[in-house]
């Protein structure tokens, strides 16, 4: 009996005659996680948040870096790792902006950034 060789995996993933599933592109699973940090965050979860955006931040994902810069600039009020997100931001004119914003404050060491 001639048969094709495949993995007992691949086997195991689907039915017999159905057609493989494409694998997620990358892009797609990142926008997810994006979203799932966005519904942590919007229902006060800072924790779950967090851990998806420094996990995507990781990775290198602008959003989630700008999203960890926003995070604590309000929530934690840490103006140091603020700037550290932020100059992590890709360049261009929102973080030239920003980056200069959070320099004047830490130089005039005015309150919280928040």
């Amino acid at each position: 009996m001639d048969r094709p060789d495949r993995s007992v995996a691949e086997r195991l993933r689907r039915p017999r005659g159905q057609p493989a599933r494409p694998e997620p592109e990358e892009g797609a699973l990142a926008a997810g996680r994006l979203e799932l940090a966005r519904l942590y965050r919007r229902r006060g979860d800072w924790s779950g948040a967090v851990r998806i955006w420094e996990a995507l931040a990781a990775e290198g994902d602008p959003s989630a870096r700008a999203a960890l810069a926003k995070y604590h600039e309000h929530q934690t009020h840490d103006r140091r790792q603020v700037l550290a997100f932020a100059l992590d931001l890709p360049a261009g004119p929102e973080r030239e902006r920003r980056c200069e914003r959070l320099r004047e404050k830490l130089a005039i060491g005015k309150g919280d950034v928040g």
